[in-house]
């Protein structure tokens, strides 16, 4: 019996947990869609806050046109991508150089195939697939 209610405890928690952060991203996405008049007034409850009366989704045209949002855009997909490309890079030399995956795989020096190690000693002979 205590173990249920240790699992029913634990159950709990976890979506007490959820609920507490999924709230700010419920508040904000319904913020985002309401007309300004209804954002900025004080009347009612929190409840009426979160679920708008008017859905207005011209409001992220607006946000987007405001804010100039292609530059920072841009900005990150550049470093994205640079940080995508680098990655790789860095982990490819990583794989021909490291004594760690020596202990796993045996690759063609040519680079052109990648094979499981059968044993734990490769002798440079690779089977072919």
């Amino acid at each position: 019996m205590t173990r249920r209610l240790q699992r029913l405890a634990a159950g709990a928690a976890l979506v007490l947990f959820a609920v507490v952060f999924i709230l700010p991203l419920l508040w904000m996405v319904s913020t985002s869609l309401q007309p300004e008049d209804q954002v900025l007034s004080e009347t009612g409850n929190a409840l009426t806050h979160l679920i708008p009366r008017t859905v207005v989704p011209a409001n992220y045209a607006k946000a987007l046109q405001t804010l100039h949002f292609a530059p920072y855009l841009l900005n990150t997909l550049y470093v994205s991508v640079l940080v995508v490309v680098g990655t790789l890079a860095s982990c490819t030399c990583l794989l021909y150089t490291s004594d760690a995956a020596d202990d796993l795989l045996c690759v063609d020096p040519v680079g052109r195939r990648i094979i499981k190690k059968q044993t734990h000693n490769c002798t440079g002979a690779f089977l072919s697939t």
